[in-house]
């Protein structure tokens, strides 16, 4: 095992609330790194842009973000960061997921 944590520190155009193109649009930044890359850090808010609208935005399609990171985490055997809009207890946060 190496004693160096190598991190990819991604930065790139957001598509204003859409969840799908996001997802879809990161996977490929996540595809594009290196192999001996161990932690991939995405924006804030990555999946919609900063948003004070997200209750305009289907809890359930939000809530789904979490699980996506994991399958890319999965997929790309590196751990994935960033945050995202998140509906819990009638209200939204901004959670940085890991």
């Amino acid at each position: 095992m190496s004693e160096i944590l190598k991190i990819a520190i991604v930065q790139s155009e957001i598509f204003w609330h859409e969840i799908a193109k996001n997802l879809e649009h990161f996977e490929s930044k996540i595809a594009q790194c290196a192999s001996d890359i161990d932690l991939v850090v995405l924006p804030e808010t990555f999946s919609t842009g900063f948003s004070m609208e997200a209750k305009n935005i289907p809890a359930e399609i939000l809530n789904s973000v979490p699980d996506w990171l994991q399958k890319m985490s999965i997929k790309y055997q590196k751990a994935i960061c960033g945050s995202a809009v998140f509906f819990e207890n009638n209200q939204w946060f901004n959670r940085l997921f890991l």
